[in-house]
């Protein structure tokens, strides 16, 4: 999908944990549509004579593509500049968005046309998938997990969601409601920082399917510290992706 530039209005605002806003925004192009797991980067106009690292931020989407006439972004609440003006800014307010970006999304399917396919691009949705998350890093993966719900795939899907205290652990009565729905899909809520005694369990399941692929989403130093458990247990770099949420308050 080729990014494009538009407005969005604010629609709704909540909190949805600890010092964890969701901000909702009607889309204004009718030719705006996403792939679960892409990401916007948002300007605020009131900010234009800010500098550039102030006046604009990049949001992973965390709403479901199947509704591309809105979308949901979510982040810890902080003192930065642009932070503080889109918490402020108010139901009906207007900004700048150009999108989507990114490549983290969800394996597609084999696909019997394509000889010699390989990699994270087609794989058997017979073959599960793990990803973990730190902190708002659950962003990117809330938005697949959702579309993979609604459209009642078959891809197994299994989260390991890191926090530092559960008061913090954002979307989770709805990860909860989602784990109950979707049969394909398992919930683990991991709260502490991530230590491979947490993720040995996972591990060793899943070397019992070799292909399993690994999604880490969350600051870079949790993403390299899992990175580096994986890697010691024996997972292969080619079944890992990985994105860095850089800038971000710790979980």
């Amino acid at each position: 999908m080729i990014p494009i530039h538009f407005t969005a209005t604010l629609s709704k605002k909540k909190f949805i944990a600890e010092n964890t806003a969701e901000l909702t925004f009607l889309v204004s192009n009718p030719n705006f549509s996403f792939t679960a797991g892409q990401y916007v980067s948002i300007e605020i106009p009131s900010l234009s004579g800010a500098t550039v690292l102030d006046r604009y931020h990049d949001f992973s989407i965390a709403s479901s593509p199947k509704n591309s006439k809105e979308i949901s972004i979510a982040f810890r609440v902080s003192k930065s500049i642009f932070k503080t003006a889109l918490l402020a800014l108010p139901v009906g307010g207007v900004v700048n968005i150009d999108g989507p970006k990114g490549a983290l999304t969800l394996p597609e399917p084999e696909r019997p046309d394509i000889k010699g396919a390989q990699g994270p691009a087609f794989v058997s949705q017979n073959i599960p998938i793990i990803f973990v998350a730190g902190g708002i890093g659950i962003t990117p993966l809330l938005s697949m997990i959702r579309y993979a719900t609604e459209t009642k795939s078959p891809q197994q899907i299994t989260l390991l969601y890191c926090n530092s205290r559960k008061e913090t652990t954002a979307y989770a009565e709805e990860l909860h409601a989602l784990a109950q729905k979707n049969p394909h899909f398992t919930l683990v809520l991991l709260l502490g920082v991530p230590v491979e005694k947490l993720f040995a369990p996972y591990v060793q399941n899943a070397k019992k399917t070799p292909n399993t692929f690994w999604y880490i989403v969350g600051a870079p130093a949790m993403v390299r510290k899992v990175e580096q458990i994986l890697g010691e247990s024996g997972i292969m770099n080619t079944q890992i992706r990985i994105e860095e949420f850089s800038g971000y308050l710790p979980s």
